[in-house]
């Protein structure tokens, strides 16, 4: 590897090799590549928050329209669906009696106890 000497300079040694006028204008002139960077930089990080606002409109758009597709068809099919009234009518006859079968046991043994107690 080779090192090489190199003195750097402190701004005060710059200034004075370069005078008062001639640090001036450099002082300028970095101030103002500064603000046009910063500048160049906030163009570029709005155009980026433009383009996810943009996506975001367009995904609640999507969203917006599926809703209310999805809100509105539950209202078709309820219309075209045939109208059960009780729940054992659906079903075929031979589970008809066996859900009936434990309701009716139960409830001759409450009519059983009723009419022994009396």
């Amino acid at each position: 590897m080779f090192f090489v000497d190199v003195d750097i300079m402190t701004t005060d040694q710059l200034k004075e090799v370069l005078g008062n006028y001639k640090w001036t204008l450099l002082v300028a002139l970095i101030m103002f590549a500064m603000v046009g960077f910063g500048y160049k930089l906030a163009r570029i990080i709005d155009e980026g928050d433009s383009k996810k606002v943009q996506a975001q409109q367009e995904t609640i758009a999507i969203l917006s329209e599926e809703n209310h597709a999805l809100t509105t068809k539950p209202y078709h099919l309820n219309r075209e669906r045939p109208k059960v009234r009780g729940r054992l009518r659906a079903r075929p006859g031979a589970a008809r009696s066996s859900y009936r079968k434990p309701f009716i046991l139960v409830f001759r043994k409450l009519l059983f106890v009723y009419r022994n107690s009396a």
